[in-house]
């Protein structure tokens, strides 16, 4: 048996490891957004617009398991029904978005709509102060304000 501080100060480490691979991992995915993004704008209509989205789907599988093998990470199933409806929602809903997102890359070029691709974040923005009524700091109200921005300027 785990007592209380043991299974506390497992958690807390284990935070710690996962804080100082942060900057590493984010530089990473985006240097490899951009690759995927360019190489997707260098294709353009040849492939179908759900071929990518496809792949890149069985990567983040694939990638998603080999994390969780690696890191010691357990798949859980949820419970509750109506969690495994928001799972199944998010999932769909990424899916289209990636669709979607490589049309807008065949057809226009990829500065213009990749930056459109990040009002995403604008939009988790007004989820979070309308919907779940969380506060915003002000940290969070600046990037929102220069993606929307930049989104404006090209």
């Amino acid at each position: 048996s785990v007592s209380y501080r043991e299974a506390e100060f497992r958690v807390q480490e284990r935070l710690r490891l996962l804080q100082s691979a942060v900057l590493p991992c984010s530089l990473t995915a985006a240097c490899c957004t951009g690759v995927g993004y360019t190489t997707q704008r260098a294709i353009g209509p040849r492939v179908g617009s759900a071929i990518t989205p496809f792949y890149t789907n069985v990567w983040v599988i694939v990638g998603g398991a080999l994390v969780n093998v690696v890191s010691g990470d357990s798949y859980s199933r949820p419970d509750c029904f109506d969690e495994r409806v928001i799972l199944l929602a998010c999932g769909v809903g990424a899916c289209a978005a990636l669709v979607m997102l490589n049309i807008g890359l065949s057809i226009e070029k990829s500065a213009s709509a990749t930056i459109m691709r990040n009002m995403d974040i604008v939009l988790a923005f007004v989820v979070q102060v309308f919907f779940f009524k969380e506060r915003a700091d002000s940290l969070c109200i600046l990037g929102a304000g220069l993606i929307v921005t930049s989104a404006i300027s090209v």
